[in-house]
C-alpha cells in the first residue's frame, strides 16, 4: 500500500508539471516577421537635416550662377557658367575668345548676360537676320553697334565703370587725361594714359569707341 501511495503521488506531480509547461508553450505568442517596409525604415539611417545657413548658402549660390551659350565664331562654342554681373565679353573669353574670321565688332560687350542668353558671334560679312532663340546676341546694324560701344570723349565715371576691368579709379584716370589734353583721337591714346598698357588698350578695343 505504502508503494502504491508514493506511484500515484509522483504520477500526480509528473501531471501538474506537464500540465504547466504545456499551458505556458499555447499561450506564448508567436513572433511576426517584420513587413519588408517596415524592415526597411527600421534599418535606413534618417537624413539629417542641413543647417539653415548652408541651404541660405547654397540658395545664394543657384541664384547668382547662370548658364549662357555662346555660339559662332569662337574657339570653343558651348554652354558656360557664369555670374549674374558678368558682361558678354567675359562670356566669350570663357568660350576661348574670338577667331580670326569673328566680326567682334558686331557683338555689345558691354552688355550683362543673362540667364539662357545665346551669344551669336558673326564671321566677318555674315547676315544673320535671326538665330531663332530668345535672349540672343547677334549682330546689330553698324549704327547700333557704335550706340553699344562706350565713347570714351562723352562717358561719365558711372558709364566707363561698365566696361569690363575699369573701375574707379581707372575711370577717373581716363577722364582727368581728356581733361587735361582734350579728346581722343582714336583708341590707341588710351596708352597714353597712366596705368593703361597696349594689352589693356587691345583687350578694350572691341568695347570702346571714339568720336
Amino acid at each position: 500500500m505504502q508503494y502504491k501511495k508514493q506511484l500515484l503521488i509522483g504520477g500526480a506531480i509528473l501531471g501538474a508539471i506537464l500540465f504547466y509547461f504545456f499551458n505556458q508553450s499555447s499561450t506564448k505568442q508567436p513572433t511576426t516577421p517584420l513587413d519588408p517596409i517596415e524592415q526597411l525604415a527600421t534599418n535606413t539611417p534618417q537624413e539629417t537635416p542641413k543647417p539653415i545657413e548652408q541651404q541660405s548658402d547654397e540658395r545664394t549660390v543657384l541664384e547668382t550662377t547662370i548658364a549662357v551659350d555662346v555660339k559662332g565664331a569662337v574657339k570653343k562654342p558651348g554652354v558656360y557658367t557664369m555670374e549674374s554681373d558678368d558682361r558678354v565679353y567675359d562670356a566669350i573669353m570663357a568660350a576661348g575668345g574670338y577667331k580670326d574670321t569673328a566680326n567682334s565688332k558686331a557683338i555689345n560687350h558691354a552688355a550683362r548676360v543673362q540667364d539662357e542668353m545665346v551669344i551669336y558671334v558673326p564671321k566677318r560679312g555674315e547676315k544673320v537676320d535671326e538665330v531663332g532663340a530668345t535672349n540672343t546676341v547677334v549682330a546689330p546694324s553698324q549704327q547700333e553697334t557704335d550706340q553699344a560701344l562706350v565713347n570714351l570723349n562723352t562717358a561719365d565715371e558711372a558709364v566707363l565703370q561698365t566696361i569690363s576691368g575699369i573701375g574707379p579709379a581707372k575711370a577717373k584716370t581716363i577722364i582727368q587725361h581728356r581733361t587735361d589734353n582734350g579728346p581722343f583721337q582714336s583708341v590707341d591714346d588710351l596708352k597714353n594714359v597712366s596705368g593703361f598698357g597696349e594689352k589693356t588698350v587691345e583687350r578694350l578695343r572691341p568695347l570702346v569707341t571714339v568720336q
